[in-house]
């Protein structure tokens, strides 16, 4: 499962900013959460956060921003990430399980699938999930990324696989403008890395657009898409990728987490050692 970063809170911040400049906002600490394991993801749905962990899935209250509470713990373990559209929660791991939320506090598991492989970060777009997955093949590890219809919740299902070469491994992968960015990068060759973007204008037949050769920028982590732009963290700084040219237009210092969810002026972020929601007000 590839590391969620904090690029995703900068390009969610770049969003917010297509009106007032990005070096215009400043974002306020409000209230911090601490569990007593680590979560590995979190999605908002009405006052709730749904944070899947390793053992189980808590809900956390946030109707009182300044006092985070846990609502209710449920025994669910083997938890990767976690996604939700309208009232539905996909979450992945060692089972694929699909939650409906209509009541917030005690979700309804109305599907749950035992597949052949693991699985982590889960991302949707236009009632397609798109899923890294991974399975030994001939003793060797291959990585995927599968595309799931869920158009139908009861009954989600495969429509097409992208996957590359052993021995290139995916590190990260974003979708986004009708298009997915995944990162590899290559176990026996450090600092091999490349990064490919396909058009999924029809999930059920993507194709590739374009490869970007990133054997200059070592340690490559992580990717996040916001309109048409690339932001690839690195060992070495977070890149700003145009993807209509495939040109780095910008670098920008490194900085980590586990996981984030902007909505309108408020990002929930995810660290290792607790939960913090922050305010993103113009200076």
């Amino acid at each position: 499962m590839s590391r969620i970063t904090i690029i995703l809170l900068i390009t969610a911040l770049f969003m917010l900013s297509i009106v007032i400049p990005l070096h215009s906002q400043s974002l306020e600490s409000v209230s911090k959460f601490l569990y007593h394991e680590r979560y590995r993801a979190v999605a908002k749905y009405d006052n709730y956060l749904y944070c899947p962990g390793y053992t189980s899935l808590q809900i956390l209250s946030i109707e009182d921003i300044y006092n985070i509470s846990l609502e209710k713990e449920l025994d669910y373990s083997n938890n990767g990430n976690i996604q939700i559209i309208n009232n539905w929660a996909f979450i992945t791991g060692s089972q694929f399980r699909v939650f409906d939320l209509i009541d917030p506090v005690n979700p309804e598991l109305i599907f749950e699938y035992d597949w052949p492989y693991s699985a982590g970060t889960i991302k949707t777009l236009n009632n397609y999930a798109y899923i890294h997955t991974g399975e030994w093949e001939d003793m060797l590890y291959q990585n995927q990324i599968r595309i799931f219809d869920l158009s139908n919740p009861l009954d989600p299902y495969c429509v097409n696989t992208l996957e590359n070469s052993h021995p290139y491994i995916i590190a990260g992968y974003d979708i986004g403008n009708d298009r997915l960015c995944i990162l590899w990068y290559d176990l026996d060759m450090p600092g091999a890395e490349e990064l490919n973007t396909y058009d999924i204008s029809d999930p059920s037949s993507p194709f590739e657009i374009n490869s970007m050769n990133l054997f200059d920028y070592w340690g490559s982590s992580d990717v996040g898409i916001i309109e048409n732009y690339a932001y690839v963290i690195t060992g070495i700084g977070t890149l700003i990728i145009e993807l209509n040219t495939i040109e780095i237009v910008d670098t920008l210092d490194n900085i980590y987490a586990d996981g984030i969810q902007v909505e309108n002026n408020r990002a929930y972020l995810l660290n290792n050692d607790g939960f913090t929601v922050l305010n993103i007000e113009e200076s």
